[in-house]
């Protein structure tokens, strides 16, 4: 995978969030348009203002599976953060997960496989 686009109506709040508390690094970006994120090897998250009907913030999911063990990021994010959490850590017959909705109400989802 290349990347993944989510859509945000505030370019700013959400550079803030994936910088500050998802702790990723900017890979590129174009003033008020456009945010490339750097996620893991050569894998980015772009952050597109929207502009046209069918970029919808909110409606995206990405999947992100941590190199850190997910119980220490979950409590990091819930005892440091005011987040709105999709879903509480879970496990799984497959690996342990949990979710997060970002400025725009995009979901994060933190998958850590057995």
């Amino acid at each position: 995978m290349d990347s993944v686009i989510f859509y945000s109506k505030d370019l700013a709040k959400a550079k803030k969030f994936y910088l500050e508390i998802i702790g990723l690094d900017i890979d590129y970006e174009q003033e008020g348009k456009y945010l490339s994120l750097k996620i893991d090897g050569d894998s980015k998250l772009g952050i597109k203002f929207t502009r046209e009907d069918r970029e919808i913030p909110g409606a995206q999911t990405c999947i992100l599976n941590p190199t850190t063990d997910i119980k220490t990021i979950y409590n990091q994010l819930k005892t440091h953060f005011n987040l709105k959490f999709n879903k509480e850590l879970t496990e799984l017959s497959y690996g342990i997960e949990f979710s997060i909705l970002d400025t725009d109400g995009n979901k994060l989802i933190f998958l850590q496989i057995k």
